[in-house]
């Protein structure tokens, strides 16, 4: 048995489904889609993907899934970089996978974390990760492979530069990333 995350439910939303969340949410086709799991805390740190994303010169929209008690400091800091239309908080949310199908990349920057299971909730559906390189994310993230690892999760200038080179990818070099991450997360998989 694994040690982490339940198999993912394999029904996959039609384009269709992925078309209208992105609708709803005012995200074009081609903008990257940026996601972070878990927790408003200080410890979860989005303060700093929402810094390092603010005067960055590609079109992204960025969804931050949890509720806590610093919505209010990372909306007051969204206002004041006018980031509005671009970051989308949506609360707690029963279902992650709707949103983990139309995001391309996830944000996962603990100051601390056991295994992180948000971490994983995103590789097994094929999203890479930008994450800090602790605890147990160092089990299952490797930098170039499941995406980027940071070594300081408050430095800004670090994750603008794996944001950036995130970007730089061909899209095959992001669908290997995509399958490395779906293989490594079945390691950590319950059966049911």
């Amino acid at each position: 048995p694994g040690v982490g995350i339940k198999e993912i439910d394999k029904t996959m939303a039609t384009n269709k489904d992925q078309e209208n969340l992105k609708v709803s949410l005012g995200i074009n086709y081609a903008d990257l889609v940026i996601i972070s799991i878990g927790e408003l805390s200080k410890r979860k740190n989005h303060i700093t993907a929402i810094k390092a994303l603010h005067d960055l010169k590609f079109n992204y929209h960025y969804i931050v899934c949890g509720t806590g008690e610093e919505l209010d400091v990372l909306k007051r800091a969204v206002r004041e970089y006018n980031m509005e239309d671009r970051v989308h908080f949506i609360g707690y949310q029963g279902n992650i996978q709707p949103y983990l199908e139309i995001s391309d990349l996830s944000i996962f920057i603990s100051k601390r974390e056991g295994l992180g299971l948000a971490g994983l909730e995103a590789m097994s559906a094929g999203v890479p990760l930008i994450s800090s390189y602790i605890g147990g994310i160092k089990d299952y993230t490797e930098n170039g492979v499941t995406g980027f690892t940071i070594k300081n999760p408050m430095d800004i200038s670090e994750l603008r530069e794996k944001l950036k080179q995130w970007v730089s990818l061909t899209s095959h070099q992001k669908k290997i990333m995509s399958k490395n991450c779906i293989s490594i997360s079945q390691k950590y998989t319950i059966q049911e």
